[in-house]
Order: structure tokens, then sequence, then C-alpha cells
């Protein structure tokens, strides 16, 4: 696979336009009306200059043999190395070709909110490395960079030149205007929603979705748009293969709504996504939307003329519901209520368990009852955690997200206290159940490692998020994976071992069919079909919630005549079984069940 970062190419003339204005006008007149002329022509001659420089960048598709790290560019620490040096070395020495993409948390100046309050959008942070060691990741990897579309922070160059009246930066920040109705606004806080700042014209009152450092970017002044849009485009050059849209569902903001998944948050999205497709083709847009999974699945767009790709925040919390309670009705429910725009050569959905800030849990609502909401909470203090929360309209607060390793939320279960053989079984099957669901897993590094929260770095940054930011020492991971008898050794070899299995199996690519049911109380069954022309067959992601051991369920007929003629193998703890009735479980057990090839030998041997 070849991501490297795009060669300049000034000498490549594009002599047709490669988006015509009169493409952009109906979605720009949703934003600037009348006005709508100017911005088309704006853009479309955008476009048309990039299409040259980024004419050597076509991404190939993405398929089973794909997963992405999500990792700050300094999570990897190792003394004289730059830490995105460092970072290469653990992922080309303990990785190799299981990962295939990284998302490069924020790495630009920032000030504060661990990158997501960016200074300078176009330049790396000095003491990272520089933009030859991203290269060099890229080289090997595909890479995503966020774009930190809807805020600034409140020292970036833009909203002080806005501040300090200077005509080219007029409206970048997004002033509220006065008699604004602000009473239904829905927040992602419990922080205030609007703030005063002085001006070179006198006080001025300031829109601050997530805190006063970030100030809200005003997407009604076209120039805000190309900026953005031209950002999209360096990051392209940069080596990016995806770009995350942060925070996308605030975007555009409008009196007496809720300021959130707005016609022209959509707009703004669908025409990134037209540049994107005419410009750099392959190249995916990722909205990162943590909303109820309704409003999230808005973001592909009625006919996929939205996100390329949407976060599946859901499957996080709807697990380590099921492996509480048993309960895997709710899990399945949700995983057969979805279904990708077209044939999924171009959408997709990323499925995370556990993020940067935690685990969302906003995105169960309608999933999960507030009851098993709150007793997730309440495992989340079991463990001397934070529960972050946001503000309703009617001034109430309700929980938002929580702040605690993975490892410790999958083993919250009371009496076990963290450790043994079970915890790493529901550890395992919580991260084989993202795997197998349609779409591209997205793994953040502490589930790599099976990491404890970090109440010492909470302390030390007095932010609860940075329980779950802890900063690895290069040499200390290479002891820990070293001795097999060490904790995060079994997790990483765990972990390692489940994508190496995935990488096989093109019944899990992206573009594979799914069915998922619940067939019994504590099973939940995720058939995986392949596509036509495909040169293996299904896969059965078979998992028990139960506490206690049992023998598989009944298998579908399909499934289960393929089994009689030649049994079943379990890709996971390289087993053959004969017959669905062989097939023992344990507490928490999830098996990938495939036919072995009876040509060569069982799979997952090789």
């Amino acid at each position: 696979m070849n991501c490297s970062p795009v060669p300049c190419r000034p000498d490549y003339i594009v002599t047709a336009p490669v988006v015509d204005p009169e493409e952009l006008m109906p979605l720009l007149r949703t934003l600037y009306g009348a006005d709508a002329d100017g911005p088309a022509l704006d853009l479309a001659d955008l476009a048309h200059s990039w299409a040259g420089r980024l004419a050597g960048f076509r991404p190939p598709p993405w398929d089973q043999r794909d997963a992405i790290l999500i990792t700050y560019a300094d999570s990897v620490l190792a003394p004289g190395r730059k830490p995105l040096r460092a970072l290469g070395e653990f992922l080309d020495r303990q990785l190799g070709g299981s990962i295939t993409g990284v998302h490069l948390l924020p790495f630009f100046p920032y000030s504060s909110d661990d990158g997501f309050s960016v200074v300078d959008y176009h330049r790396l942070r000095d003491e990272l490395g520089d933009w030859n060691d991203v290269a060099e990741l890229a080289r090997r990897r595909r890479l995503a960079f966020d774009v930190v579309l809807n805020h600034a922070s409140a020292s970036c160059p833009w909203i002080e030149a806005d501040l300090a009246g200077h005509p080219d930066f007029e409206r970048f920040a997004l002033r509220v205007d006065p008699g604004w109705d602000l009473s239904r606004v829905v927040r992602p806080r419990t922080s205030p929603l609007v703030h005063e700042f002085d001006s070179a014209s006198g006080p001025v009152t300031l829109w601050t979705t997530f805190s006063r450092d970030q100030i809200d970017l005003d997407y009604r002044n076209p120039r805000v748009l190309r900026t953005m849009a031209e950002l999209v485009f360096q990051y392209i050059a940069r080596g990016a293969s995806v770009l995350r849209l942060d925070a996308l569902p605030y975007l555009w903001k409008q009196s007496g709504t809720r300021c959130v998944h707005l016609p022209g948050t959509h707009a703004v999205l669908q025409l990134l996504r037209l540049l994107v497709d005419r410009v750099a083709p392959g190249v995916r847009l990722l909205a990162e939307t943590n909303a109820p999974f309704t409003d999230n699945l808005t973001y592909w767009g009625a006919r996929g003329e939205g996100a390329h790709w949407i976060y599946d925040f859901s499957v996080g919390p709807l697990v380590l519901h099921a492996l509480a309670t048993g309960d895997s009705g709710p899990l399945a429910e949700w995983a057969g209520a979805w279904a990708v725009p077209g044939d999924g050569s171009s959408n997709a959905m990323l499925h995370v368990t556990a993020t940067h800030d935690g685990i969302g849990v906003r995105p169960t609502e309608g999933l999960l009852p507030p009851a098993a909401v709150a007793a997730l909470a309440e495992a989340t203090r079991a463990r001397g955690c934070h529960i972050g929360a946001r503000t309703e309209p009617d001034g109430s607060e309700v929980p938002y997200e929580l702040n605690i390793s993975w490892w410790d939320a999958v083993t919250a279960i009371e009496g076990e206290g963290g450790h043994g053989a079970g915890a790493l079984r529901r550890f395992i099957t919580s991260q084989a159940i993202a795997l197998a669901l349609r779409g591209v897993p997205g793994i953040y590094i502490h589930s790599l490692f099976g990491s404890r929260s970090d109440f010492d770095f909470w302390q030390a940054t007095g932010h609860p998020r940075s329980v779950n930011r802890t900063r690895l020492a290069l040499p200390e991971v290479d002891r820990w994976l070293a001795d097999p008898g060490c904790h995060q050794a079994q997790v990483f070899t765990a972990m390692r071992h489940l994508l190496q299995q995935r990488k096989g199996q093109p019944a899990l690519d992206p573009r594979a069919g799914q069915q998922v049911t619940a067939p019994g109380r504590g099973w939940l069954l995720i058939r995986r079909t392949p596509a036509a022309g495909a040169a293996t067959g299904e896969l059965l992601g078979l998992t028990n919630f139960l506490d206690h051991g049992r023998m598989a369920p009944t298998l579908p007929t399909a499934a289960a005549g393929a089994n009689e003629a030649g049994g079943w193998f379990d890709l996971i703890a390289l087993e053959p079984f004969s017959g669905p009735g062989s097939i023992p479980f344990a507490p928490w057990q999830t098996r990938w069940l495939v036919r072995p090839d009876s040509a060569s030998g069982p799979p997952g041997l090789a």
C-alpha cells in the first residue's frame, strides 16, 4: 500500500473545471440565499487550483485488512526521539501490518483541551517532530487528521484579527446577535454557551459551545467556509487520506432552533464531500457526531452524499450493558436497525468502543432506557472515575460521557476487581464484536494494552478526561511485551491476533453483508456474508453474554447445512468443531466461526 504524502504538482495543469459552480448553488443557497453566486465561483476556483496538486493521490479502497489506531502524536515517548518517530518505531516493530491506519489526534499548537483548541491550523507542534516525520508515517500507513471545524482557540490569529477589527477576518468569530432566542439550544457541556470579549469596537458576545477558550466560527461568512475547505486540501497534501470533521453537528446556528444537526450544517458537509470527491477521490470525510444514533445516521445523507464515514459511538455502551446484564437484546436490535447507503464502496461506519474522551453515552438515547445508562454511570463512579455531563434546554444535567479506561469499564463487575481470565475474556469479547461488525474498526491506543484508569494523571492535569490519556514510555512498552505473563502483553497479544485473523476474512470487508440477531437469551449472532465473487464463505460471530458456560444455540439454516458438510473452526481460539451441539462457550466468550477449507486445512493456522 502506498499512502505517501502528495507530491506538489505545480506543473500539472488541469484544463477542464473539476466543479461547475452551478453544481454548488443549491447547497450554497441553503447557506447564503441570494448571495450564493460569489461563494460558488470562489469554491469552484479553489477546487480547480488544487486538482493538479493532488492529482497523484488516490488512496486504495478499504477492506477487511484495514484497521485504524487512534492516538495522540505523543502517546508513545522514547528518550532522545521525537514522539512521532517513537510512534512510528512502535508501529513498525510491534504491530507491523496489523494496523494499516493511524488517526493522529490534533497535533497543532493549541491553548487547551489537549489539542482541540487550535491556535495555528497550519503548523505542527515543534516538540512532536516535523512534517517529514508525518510524511514517514504516511509512507507506511494511511493517516487521518482532525479538521477542527466548529471552533478555534481564543488565541488563534483568525479570532484575534477579527476582534482587532482586521477587515480580512471580519466575522470569523460567531457573534450572538441581539434578540437571538437561545432557549432551545442543545448543549454538549455544562459551561456557559456565550462569553463576553473585548474588541476594537467595544464588548462583544461570542458563541462558545465547548469553553471560553474555544470560539465558534461563523459559517454565515463565506470566507470561513472557503478557509476550511482549503485547509482540507492542505491536509490531504500532507498525507491525510481521512479527514475527521470534529464537532460537526454544532456548525450552523439559527435563532429559535436547537442549533444542532441543522440543514446548514448538512449543506456545509455535502459541499466538502462534493469538493473532495472531485479533487481527491478516495479520500474519506469522517463525521464526528457524538449524538443520538438516529441523528448520527443522517450524516451519511439520504443517498450517501454526506460524510463518507460516520462514527459508531453506540456499540461501546451497548456492549457494556450486555456484559453487565446478560441482555443482548438492545445490542442486536441496534445492529439490525441501520444499513449502509449504496453498496458500501464509499460509505461506512467507523466502530469504536473507547476514545480519548472516554465512552460517550449520548448515542444510547433511544437505544437503552435511562435506568440502564444510570447503571453504567454508577459502575463508573464505583471505580472512582468521572461522569461528564451536559445541560438540557430546561437547565437539567444528564450524563454525556464516562471518563474511564475501557478495561476498567468492561471489568467493573462486583467482586472481581478487574483481574483474572473472566476479565480478559470480557475485554476481548468487547473488541471482537466491534471488529466483526460491518465497517472499519477504530482502536484507541490504550485498548491495545488494557490500560487501567490513570488517576495520577487526572490529578496532575485536573481534567477528568486525562484518566484515559496516559503517555506510554516505549522502553516500558517493550518490557511489557517481552513478558508473556504481563497483563499488557496478554491483552496486546490477543488484540493483535484478532486483527491478524480479521485480515484474512473477506466476509469482514466493509462491503460484505451483515445480519445481526439474538438467537436466545444472552446470545448475539453477527452473520457476515462475503460480497459476490469473494473466494471464501461466511463468518459467524457468536457471543455468550451470560456469566456461565453453555453450548452454542441452533445456527441459521444455511450455516447449519455448511456445518454438517465440514464442521466449524473458531478463528479466535483456533479450535475445530464437528457441529453446533459440540461448540462450548465460556462465560462472556466470543467465537468467530468459519467453515474449514478441506483443501488448505484449518483457517488461521497458516
